[in-house]
């Protein structure tokens, strides 16, 4: 019997999922027309289901290549040689089990540079279409060497009409490729002085414009298969806008609510239960999203002072092109531009679990000053 999933990619087989389809058909239309570009979304927000899922509807004439640079060994890093090598196997691991021999053709011990590499990937993507996908690409960002790979990458998209390569690259990750030298200017300066990093080799990436939350249809779409699958009956679309309007359809809580109600909650598929999940979501539950949301506020004291303004002082800041610190929340989850080009914070969740961050904060604070 399927379940709900909170944790790691959804499989239809094994997980009750929002229907997928509009996405994907959105995303193969890229991939048809030829383009490179970056699922960059906040945590948990189903970019590796969406590779996944991907792989798995992607027409025979396609050959997908899905890897991650999740819990790859820092000394694939090291040197050109390493991380050519490092791809090398991650893509014959990749295909091994649907295309044996063709994985055994990636293994090339010879190539030590990232020109051989290039000439490597034009002897293997003549006449076929190879679509490329790497997942948290984050972890590789920070890396020199990793924007060697996306020059390399870059001058193949560019040279295509003379030479075969990939027929689509896709990079996931939390921050935007096309701005990768910002992100490594964070780790070590304040984001508003990282403006001076300028230039990116991902700049043949279109426009990913794709919605990948969840909207009350796609919500309810998955509420139907659970229900069909147990036999029961519910209020779907009132269910499903119940979680929307909390949630904002962020895949993770979509999921986590669901999963609340079918294993702690009796399966109260009702008002009352959706409410009940989410008061154990915002007042006992420690998860890695909100832990995420509490390590980037106290790394980044501009983001901090900017959500501090707009949660505890209702004090928002006017979007703009040259408002980094805006652009960073939004990139990281904290907040979204709504239609009207205004800025709110992400969800009601979110909202709520952040107030109690800094009401606590600014508690402890307070206790410290009396004992001292």
């Amino acid at each position: 019997m399927k379940e709900f999933n909170s944790t790691g990619v959804c499989i239809p087989e094994m997980h009750y999922m929002a229907d997928l389809s509009s996405k994907m058909e959105k995303i193969m239309n890229l991939i048809e027309r030829g383009k490179y570009f970056t699922i960059n979304r906040p945590r948990q927000y189903g970019k590796t289901t969406a590779l996944f899922a991907l792989c798995r509807i992607l027409p025979k004439e396609y050959t997908c290549i899905n890897i991650s640079f999740e819990g790859i060994d820092n000394t694939g890093f090291e040197s050109p040689q390493k991380f050519c090598q490092m791809f090398l196997r991650q893509v014959s691991k990749s295909i091994k089990h649907t295309d044996e021999k063709f994985a055994l053709l990636w293994l090339d011990e010879n190539v030590a540079t990232f020109e051989m590499l290039s000439d490597k990937i034009n002897e293997l993507t003549l006449n076929r279409k190879v679509v490329l996908a790497i997942d948290e690409v984050d972890k590789a960002s920070n890396y020199e060497v990793f924007l060697y790979f996306l020059g390399a990458i870059r001058n193949l998209y560019l040279t295509r009409m003379n030479a075969p390569t990939f027929q689509s690259v896709i990079l996931a990750s939390v921050h935007d490729v096309k701005n990768l030298k910002v992100k490594m200017a964070m780790d070590d300066m304040p984001i508003e002085d990282s403006s001076k990093w300028v230039g990116s080799p991902w700049n043949i990436a279109a426009d990913f414009e794709v919605d990948m939350s969840f909207n009350p249809n796609e919500i309810a779409s998955m509420l139907i298969d659970y229900e069909d699958d147990r036999n029961i009956k519910m209020d779907t679309d009132l269910i499903a806008s119940e979680i929307y309007r909390f949630t904002s359809g962020y895949p993770y809580l979509v999921s986590r609510i669901c999963l609340l109600i079918d294993t702690h909650l009796n399966q109260n598929w009702t008002i009352d239960g959706v409410r009940d999940a989410i008061k154990i979501m915002t007042t006992t539950e420690k998860n890695t999203l909100y832990n995420d949301l509490f390590k980037n506020l106290r790394r980044h004291k501009e983001i901090y002072e900017y959500m501090y303004d707009l949660l505890m002082l209702k004090r928002n800041t006017p979007y703009s092109l040259y408002s980094t610190k805006v652009e960073w929340s939004i990139l990281l989850g904290f907040v979204k531009m709504c239609a009207t080009g205004e800025i709110t914070i992400a969800n009601k969740i979110f909202e709520t679990i952040l107030l109690k961050y800094f009401i606590t904060e600014e508690s402890m604070a307070k206790k410290c000053i009396k004992q001292s």
